[in-house]
């Protein structure tokens, strides 16, 4: 989590098991957004995982998140499923990142 004087910035939520993990939340204050701030949060944690010998990262995403799909994309997730109706009906997106994957490392939005 990262803050300031209005209180989290972005928050991560994750967690790992051998050498695999799986992120559960990224959220970002609205009035932050669109600065960059979740890229580099996930970023480190991509990072700090691999340091660990993480091997894949999952996270499931809103299909209908077009805000979401080019940081995952960029980072190198790519989509291995679908849930359908998950979210209140809405599909999920499966995303997988393996190591090694290509990832934009320049400033993390």
């Amino acid at each position: 989590m990262l803050c300031d004087g209005g209180g989290p910035v972005v928050l991560l939520r994750g967690h790992q098991v051998a050498e695999e993990a799986e992120l559960h939340l990224l959220w970002t204050r609205p009035s932050a957004r669109r600065r960059g701030w979740g890229g580099r949060l996930l970023s480190w944690w991509l990072a700090r995982l691999a340091k660990r010998g993480v091997k894949r990262v999952l996270l499931e995403v809103r299909a209908d998140n077009s805000v979401a799909a080019p940081l995952y994309a960029k980072l190198g997730f790519a989509e291995v499923g679908r849930r359908s109706g998950y979210f209140d009906g809405v599909d999920a997106r499966i995303l997988a990142r393996e190591e090694g994957a290509c990832e934009d490392e320049s400033d993390g939005s």
